[in-house]
C-alpha cells in the first residue's frame, strides 16, 4: 500500500495536437437546452445573491463604527451622509 502510484494515463493527442474532446451521454440539443435553464435559474437567484451582498456590506459598515447610512441607488451602495454638504 506505501508503494508508488502511478499516474492516470493520459489521453492521445489528436492531428492537431489537441486532446480529444470525450463523448458525452447528454445530446446536443439537450445541451442548449440545460444551459438556457442555468442561466434562467442564475438570473432568478441574482436578486436574491445582491440583497446578501447589500447587507453583508452594511454589517461590515457597522462593525467599522459607521452606523449613519442610507442606500444609495445612484450607486447600489451604502453611502454615508455627508451634514457638511448643503
Amino acid at each position: 500500500m506505501n508503494g508508488p502510484t502511478e499516474a492516470p494515463p493520459e489521453l492521445p493527442l489528436d492531428d492537431t495536437g489537441e486532446k480529444p474532446k470525450q463523448a458525452t451521454a447528454v445530446p446536443d440539443e439537450w445541451k442548449s437546452l440545460l444551459t438556457t435553464l442555468l442561466s434562467r435559474c442564475e438570473l432568478e437567484d441574482e436578486a436574491v445573491h445582491y440583497a446578501w451582498v447589500r447587507k453583508a456590506k452594511r454589517l461590515e459598515l457597522y462593525f467599522n463604527n459607521i452606523v449613519t447610512l442610507f442606500w444609495d441607488n445612484l450607486q447600489n451602495d451604502w453611502s454615508i451622509p455627508n451634514w457638511d454638504e448643503k
